[in-house]
Parts: structure tokens; sequence; C-alpha cells
């Protein structure tokens, strides 16, 4: 019998915001000054433990020009999400 399959989806993280910044840079969050990407690291969690491979992007910043770049990079490079 023939049994269906399919690849694992390939799901891209971008997160934005000028605030953000990852834990690397927590002096800067201590210092108030910024606040940590928490979704940088739950959402790759969550998506791995669903079956997903998960690329995160860099960090972008507010701009609209910014986010429609790295979105269009992201399929560019093969994901799926």
């Amino acid at each position: 019998a023939e049994v269906p399959v399919h690849r694992r989806p390939r799901v891209t993280i971008v997160s934005s915001g000028d605030e953000l910044v990852l834990l690397d840079r927590f002096d800067a969050v201590r210092d108030g000054d910024r606040i940590v990407s928490s979704s940088s690291y739950a959402l790759p969690a969550l998506l791995r433990q669903a079956g997903a491979e998960v690329t995160r992007w860099p960090l972008v910043p507010d701009r609209l020009t910014a986010l429609r770049d790295a979105l269009r990079e992201a399929l560019a490079a093969g994901c799926d999400l």
C-alpha cells in the first residue's frame, strides 16, 4: 500500500520592532531601553516541537520597506511560511 508523506514545513520567524533585542543584549533590557524579543525564542521552540524546520531571521527595524525586504528574502530562501 502507499503512504502519503510530506516534507516538514519550512518556517521563518521574522520579528520586527526597534525596541527589540536578543538575549545577548540583555544589558539594554536591564537599563530599560529595550525589551527581549521573546517570540524569537518561543515560536521556534513551539514550531520545532510541531515538526517544522525553523529559521530565525535577524531582527527587523520598524520600517515597512525593511519588513517587506525581509519577507521577500525569506520566501526567496525557500520558506513556506
